[in-house]
């Protein structure tokens, strides 16, 4: 009877990854990881690095560090987080381990070449990680801060 009184709600809208992607590197990725503030800052800040070293280095630029660095806080926050399924769960891991394992191949590859050329190897599957953490960030829209260990928590 009354239609116009009736609240409705809005469809989800869907999302365009690409620009969702954007829209996140540009509100929280930093270069510098270590001064992020909150885990959405952390995670969108290790995969876009991990990003710009697979999809737009071919894989250059890979250290030692980089496992440290990127990876661990995305095994951390990604791969544990029950608004995965077990099977996301299973297959960030397994993307992750990939992303590590081509990134010491490489290493290897380049200290064999020394000083002469060598071929490296770039294909690895970064979009599946930056589709989870778009989702991650969707699922914990609210800044999630990242605790200081040297902040003053009072006496115990």
């Amino acid at each position: 009877m009354f239609r116009f009184l009736k609240r409705s709600t809005p469809a989800p809208q869907p999302v365009d990854s690409a620009q969702e992607w954007l829209r996140l590197q540009n509100a929280y990725a930093d270069p510098a990881i270590e001064s992020a503030k909150t885990k959405q800052a952390l995670i969108v800040s290790a995969a876009s690095v991990l990003d710009r070293l697979w999809n737009g280095n071919g894989g250059l630029g890979w250290s030692e560090g980089c496992e440290e660095d990127y990876v661990a806080p995305l095994r951390e926050h990604l791969a544990s987080d029950e608004m995965f399924s077990e099977k996301q769960r299973a297959t960030i891991v397994q993307k992750l381990d990939q992303i590590v394992a081509v990134g010491r191949e490489n290493l290897d590859r380049i200290e064999e070449a020394g000083e002469g050329e060598t071929t490296l190897r770039s294909e690895v599957d970064v979009t599946y990680i930056i589709q989870r953490t778009i989702e991650w960030c969707r699922g914990h829209p609210d800044p999630i801060p990242i605790a200081d260990e040297e902040e003053y928590r009072g006496h115990f």
